[in-house]
């Protein structure tokens, strides 16, 4: 029977969540993430989640889910604020220990519960981090910054080199002269 929770719980039992069917549809504020904040230029936004706990047909204790936020960050090319909308998608299944983990169909991203409990803003966090780029930067046509932004020709102008003798034209020559050409 699916009983769904309007609030985050702070610590849960993935494994009970999922046998009872445990549906979330809640709403976090950026400010609780405090690992996600740290990147963000403000975290006035929020996170929207929906959440369903469940078993699938192998036995697999899964959480799949659906995360949307916007996030402000800092473009490493300008050095200015961007706008970045996060959509996504999660899939996760649920392990004991490491030799169960293995066993977790690739349909989901394998999590090992040490301890029977999981804290669940930490887990959604990290799913926000890993949706991060690397290297945040706006698109060539949106960025300030006039780096890179040159057209192709010009930058092809700039990177040329002065035509140089071939090395081995000398060995073709001797060769040429070798065979009575």
């Amino acid at each position: 029977m699916a009983t769904g929770h309007k609030k985050l719980p702070r610590e849960v039992d993935p494994f009970r969540f999922a046998r009872e069917g445990v549906i979330l549809d809640v709403t976090i504020p950026q400010q609780q993430m405090k690992r996600l904040q740290e990147l963000l230029t403000h975290s006035n936004n929020e996170v929207s989640a929906e959440l369903e706990f469940g078993v699938d047909f192998l036995g697999t204790h899964f959480l799949r889910g659906h995360l949307v936020t916007q996030v402000e960050l800092i473009c490493q090319r300008c050095l200015e604020s961007m706008h970045l909308d996060l959509d996504i998608n999660l899939s996760l299944g649920f392990a004991g220990n490491a030799e169960k983990a293995e066993s977790i169909p690739t349909d989901y991203d394998a999590i090992i519960v040490d301890n029977a409990k999981i804290v669940l803003l930490d887990l959604l966090e990290d799913e926000l981090l890993l949706a991060l780029p690397q290297i945040p930067r706006h698109t060539q046509e949106t960025c300030s910054t006039q780096v890179g932004n040159e057209p192709p020709e010009q930058v092809e102008e700039t990177l040329s080199e002065p035509e140089r003798e071939n090395p081995f034209a000398v060995l073709a020559s001797l060769k040429k002269s070798e065979n009575g050409e």
